[in-house]
């Protein structure tokens, strides 16, 4: 469970890298949502969100970056460039 202190740390560092440009802020397009239903795979089961994320990454050639072991699985399933943290 996260606490109200780390989430504050948590947000606070997400400020501080977007100031710094480290993401990369994407329009959704429907071609994106296209993709994130292409990436369902009922044996890697993905939440709406994640599979977006996946869509996204796997349309404009991002690398994705998670900690979400399944997210990672679906990625790789997918042919889509990523990083397991």
């Amino acid at each position: 469970m996260v606490t109200g202190e780390q989430a504050k740390k948590v947000l606070e560092r997400y400020r501080q890298d977007r100031q710094s440009g480290i993401y990369t802020i994407v329009e959704i397009k429907p071609q994106h949502l296209q993709v994130a239903f292409e990436c369902f795979e009922f044996s890697l089961p993905l939440k709406s969100a994640d599979a977006l994320h996946l869509g996204i990454a796997r349309y404009e050639g991002f690398k994705l970056i998670t900690l979400d072991v399944k997210q990672a699985k679906s990625a790789k399933y997918n042919k889509v460039s990523y990083k397991l943290l």
